[in-house]
C-alpha cells in the first residue's frame, strides 16, 4: 500500500504547522542545532551574519516564543503559521517545509520579522 502524503491543501498546511511547531518547541528545549536545521539555508546565513555568530548559538539568544498554533495558510510553496506570540512563514522544498522567517509582527501591510532571509 502507498500512502500519499500532502496531496491536499490540508496536507500541506498539516506539514506546515507541524514544522513551525518543531521549530518553537527546538528552541523552547534550548536545541539551537535542531531549531537552525528547520531553517532555510538564506534565513540561517543573514542570521549568522547580522549576529556574528553561529546560527546554533545565535537562535536560542532571540528568545523566540510561539505559543499555540492559531492559524495557518498556504499558498503553492509558501505559508505562514500564526502562533499566539510569534508569526512563522515557511517555505516548502523537496525536503519538506523550512522557516524562512520567523518572530514576525504585523507592521501596517508587511510584517517586521527578527529572522528572515
Amino acid at each position: 500500500m502507498v500512502t500519499l502524503v500532502g496531496c491536499g491543501p490540508g496536507g500541506w498546511e498539516g506539514q506546515a504547522r507541524a514544522a513551525a511547531t518543531s521549530f518553537h518547541e527546538d528552541l523552547a528545549r534550548g536545541d539551537g542545532e535542531a531549531a537552525c536545521a528547520l531553517l532555510t539555508e538564506s534565513a540561517r546565513s543573514a542570521l549568522e551574519s547580522a549576529s556574528g555568530q553561529p546560527c546554533s548559538q545565535a537562535l536560542p539568544d532571540l528568545g523566540l516564543h510561539g505559543g499555540i498554533p492559531a492559524s495557518v495558510e498556504v499558498w503553492g510553496t509558501q505559508a505562514r503559521v500564526a502562533f499566539d506570540a510569534d508569526v512563522v512563514f515557511l517555505a516548502r522544498f523537496p525536503s519538506g517545509w523550512q522557516v524562512s522567517a520567523a518572530g514576525c509582527e504585523p507592521a501596517s501591510d508587511t510584517y517586521d520579522c527578527t529572522v528572515e532571509g
